[in-house]
């Protein structure tokens, strides 16, 4: 089997609240996120998404963009580069990313496109927070993650559009959403 399943431009994923609750917690949420990257480690995660996740566990961008990928890939079986997939590294960075690095070269191998990519990164285009491919590689899409009270920028449409247009791929969007009530009152 190959290929990618027919999401929806737009699609909704609901997310428990205390998951989230304990994600943010500083000590709990260390747990949790070692405990997905172990568990999703090289399919969806390189050690760069570690450390961020680690520094910034109270970010819940991270959650959300977690999340999303862990969905995407028990629903589908879909693999995910998260976060910062194409651009330059410092040399640092460029270490921790090397397996997304040469995911992205594997699952986007067209030198035209990587250069637009990587060339357009630098001149303010917003990439997508997900890069989705299935096993194979033989397609890719975008996943933009929005969580409750987000809201796409101006900029993110722009650089969307033109990456439909460009590329002819999918950018998809995500709007994940809490099961709690309380959460539903203050979002509102």
């Amino acid at each position: 089997m190959g290929g990618l399943p027919d999401l929806k431009e737009n699609f909704e994923l609901t997310y428990p609240t205390s998951l989230r609750d304990k994600w943010n917690d500083p000590k709990l949420g260390t747990k949790l996120v070692l405990k997905y990257f172990l568990a999703y480690q090289w399919r969806l995660f390189d050690l760069g998404n570690l450390i961020n996740a680690l520094g910034q566990h109270s970010n819940r961008y991270h959650f959300v963009e977690w999340w999303t990928a862990i969905q995407l890939y028990k629903k589908y079986g879909l693999l995910s580069l998260v976060g910062k997939y194409v651009g330059r590294f410092p040399n640092a960075d460029e270490k921790l990313h090397y397996w997304k690095i040469e995911r992205f070269k594997e699952v986007i191998p067209d030198t035209l496109t990587q250069k637009f990519l990587k060339g357009e990164r630098n001149n303010r285009l917003k990439l997508p927070d997900l890069l989705i491919y299935p096993a194979d590689k033989s397609d890719y899409a975008f996943v933009e993650v929005k969580g409750p009270g987000d809201r796409l920028s101006d900029e993110q449409k722009t650089s969307f559009e033109k990456i439909k247009q460009r590329l002819k791929k999918n950018v998809h969007i995500a709007w994940l959403k809490t099961d709690s009530a309380r959460d539903k009152l203050r979002i509102s």
